[in-house]
């Protein structure tokens, strides 16, 4: 909590800064910024309620019981893992999705590490198919708005290779665990509400056919969230530790003083915008792991984006080089130690050194030969 309090402190201090600096170029921050966080807030919510509600629980402990070998179960943890980051979003995947994983190879007596780190592997590679699958699409896109229907199919190629050569990884760097033999701890399959489905698939609906998402999702999920309170179903204090405001608004505040700090530059994005693919996505990538990915969005996108298909590939797959690549790491770790998993930053980045650069080279050329026009 107290680390949340200092962010908060920290963003609200930034906001404030910016306003004060450069009011026209701190408008234009805010104007691109709100949307992706007031949506990040509803899919949280939308994301608890479902939890709460078994959906989540009912699917890993399917997973866990698949009478097959353990790659088969590990790959549909994560095809599972990917549809939820696409269809809700990264952050709500890495924190309802890890603790599945975790329980799904123990019920299978298999080493949790290819579960486990493959979540958070997933989770940002799966976050290219629709806008409100990573808050960096919403920012690079907050100039010209698209349909989740036309950014899918400008991006589905670039998602479906970075979700096979994520689990192709998995797979291969846990290849002696996985060819154990299973051995399941029978368990009741809990029981999964009717309301949650719908729920999913009308967020879905919203996200694809929509172009501006956030404020229908944010109100479905205050709705949700009142109607579960209100029925025992659920706390405010659980509905508030989902959706964490308190990170939000600090990484708002730092995601618009940085946007206001690139426009009020004349030449911040210049250089960037003048570059081949290649070095956006380059660049794109390590300054995720310098400075989290949200804040690079912000500041790479405020003037402009010459090459978003390269900008997105550098924004969503370069996280999976380090643990300050994304906020979805911070939330894995959180939910991974709460079931007594210890997951390790170090085997992040070594994976991440062989992962990153295979997932964006295949991508890219997956966008070039299967969908080469733009967004």
């Amino acid at each position: 909590m107290r680390l949340r309090v200092v962010c908060a402190i920290a963003g609200v201090t930034a906001l404030a800064g910016a306003a004060v600096t450069d009011a026209p170029a701190f408008r234009g921050a805010v104007d691109q910024g709100w949307s992706p966080f007031v949506l990040i807030a509803g899919l949280l919510a939308v994301g608890a309620v479902v939890h709460e509600a078994g959906l989540f629980d009912a699917i890993g402990h399917r997973v866990g019981g698949v009478r097959g070998p353990h790659t088969l179960a590990l790959i549909l943890m994560l095809l599972l893992v990917a549809a939820t980051t696409a269809v809700l979003n990264l952050d709500t995947a890495a924190a309802f999705l890890t603790p599945v994983a975790v329980v799904a190879a123990r019920r299978r007596g298999v080493r949790v590490d290819s579960f486990l780190y493959g979540t958070l592997f997933m989770t940002n590679s799966a976050s290219l198919l629709l806008p409100g699958s990573n808050l960096t699409n919403l920012l690079v896109l907050g100039r010209e708005p698209v349909t989740g229907a036309r950014f899918a199919s400008r991006m589905w190629p670039a998602f479906v290779v970075a979700v096979v050569v994520t689990a192709g990884v998995m797979v291969v760097w846990r290849w002696r665990d996985l060819g154990m033999r299973p051995q399941w701890t029978e368990e009741a399959s809990p029981r999964v509400s009717v309301l949650a489905v719908v729920a999913v698939a009308v967020v879905a609906v919203v996200v694809v056919a929509t172009r501006s998402p956030a404020l229908p999702v944010f109100l479905l999920a205050v709705a949700m969230s009142s109607g579960a309170v209100a029925v025992g179903r659920v706390s405010w204090r659980r509905m508030i530790d989902a959706v964490d405001p308190l990170m939000l608004i600090g990484l708002f505040g730092l995601a618009v003083a940085l946007g206001t700090a690139a426009r009020a530059w004349a030449a911040g994005q210049g250089t960037l915008g003048a570059s081949n693919r290649a070095v956006v996505v380059g660049v794109a990538a390590v300054m995720t792991v310098l400075i989290n990915n949200l804040p690079a969005a912000a500041v790479l996108s405020a003037r402009g984006v010459v090459h978003p298909r390269a900008l997105l590939l550098g924004l969503n797959l370069g996280p999976n080089l380090a643990v300050t690549g994304s906020l979805s790491a911070f939330v894995w770790i959180k939910v991974a130690r709460a079931v007594d998993a210890e997951p390790d930053w170090r085997q992040v980045t070594r994976i991440g050194l062989v992962l990153v650069p295979l997932t964006l080279a295949s991508s890219a050329v997956a966008l070039a030969t299967l969908a080469p026009h733009g967004l």
